[in-house]
């Protein structure tokens, strides 16, 4: 049956907020139109993901929520996972390779540069770059997750604001 990973980066960021730490930063305003126009447009395309992980970030979370939302998905079904913030491709690796077999579509939301190389990584084909609220699908012939590594990921669908 295989694996579906779907690899989502967060929607633009508000830089001039006055949060403090980047890790509270929150959306900016053209951050949530993105976020519910890709949302409509993902839920329209494909099925919802059995599984949500998630940065612990503002910006990330509230990205996510958008997306459980046209999912027809629970919020509090969002796993926070501290490994994806600021993750680099091996972080992201073990956070894939941890996860149960039991499920067979699993949605990721990150930041860049990490979740761009990280598609890369682990895509055979070449990816399209991930802008804000990017939206990157793929593929893979195995059934377990702890068997994705370096290209064994097959893209089956992108899209982008």
């Amino acid at each position: 049956m295989g694996k579906r990973l779907i690899l989502i980066r967060h929607a633009k960021a508000d830089w001039d907020s006055t949060s403090g730490l980047d890790i509270d930063r929150p959306l900016h305003r053209r951050g949530h139109t993105e976020a519910q126009a890709m949302a409509a447009h993902l839920a329209a395309n494909l099925d919802a993901p059995d599984a949500v992980w998630s940065s612990p970030s503002q910006r990330t979370l509230a990205t996510a929520n958008y997306f459980m939302s046209a999912w027809h998905l629970p919020a509090n079904g969002i796993i926070p996972d501290a490994r994806i913030y600021e993750a680099r491709v091996q972080d992201l690796l073990e956070c894939i390779n941890s996860m149960d077999a039991i499920y067979h579509t699993v949605a990721l939301f990150g930041h860049n540069p990490g979740i761009s190389d990280f598609a890369a990584y682990l895509s055979e084909d070449e990816v399209p770059p991930m802008d804000t609220c990017a939206v990157l699908v793929l593929d893979f012939s195995i059934d377990d997750w702890a068997l994705v590594s370096r290209g064994t990921g097959k893209l089956a669908w992108s899209a982008s604001p």
